[in-house]
């Protein structure tokens, strides 16, 4: 799990349960998280519309 935050951690423990596996978390660039947060929304949209979706 990228994170932009280094000292801030509590949020890891409510998504080690949510997901129910260990995660390993590494310090990211928060424009490289921006960008890929970007592209990420956009092929998920891509995607459903292809698939008949809104």
């Amino acid at each position: 799990i990228a994170s932009t935050e280094p000292f801030k951690r509590e949020w890891e423990s409510n998504l080690r349960q949510a997901v129910r596996k260990d995660i390993r978390r590494v310090v990211a660039n928060p424009e490289d998280i921006r960008r890929y947060t970007v592209e990420f929304y956009q092929l998920a949209s891509s995607v459903s519309k292809a698939s008949g979706g809104q």
